[in-house]
């Protein structure tokens, strides 16, 4: 198996849903139906947290970021994460339980 380089300069990440991005995660992960289930955008936001921390847990993990652009507010950004399951690699992703795909 490849070695991977160890990066002495690690980052911590934060990174918040937004409204599109909550809905299609609950929709992608549990259908329509259960979207509109959570009338409210902050049961909406509370559940996708939900599905992220089933989908990749809390444990570190390896990941990949590309700038997709500026955000509104000045110093913020729009970026795509793809996270990293390479089947050659030791990573623990798992879909949520109810999920449909």
């Amino acid at each position: 198996m490849p070695s991977l380089p160890r990066n002495k300069n690690i980052e911590t990440w934060g990174y918040t849903l937004i409204n599109s991005t909550i809905d299609n995660l609950i929709r992608h992960f549990e259908g329509k139906e259960t979207l509109e289930s959570y009338p409210e955008f902050r049961e909406r936001r509370e559940r996708a947290q939900e599905l992220i921390f089933e989908c990749v847990g809390k444990q570190p993990t390896l990941f990949y970021i590309r700038r997709q652009g500026a955000a509104k507010e000045k110093g913020e950004g729009i970026w795509d994460l793809t996270i990293a399951t390479y089947v050659h690699m030791k990573v623990n992703f798992h879909y949520p339980k109810d999920s449909k795909s």
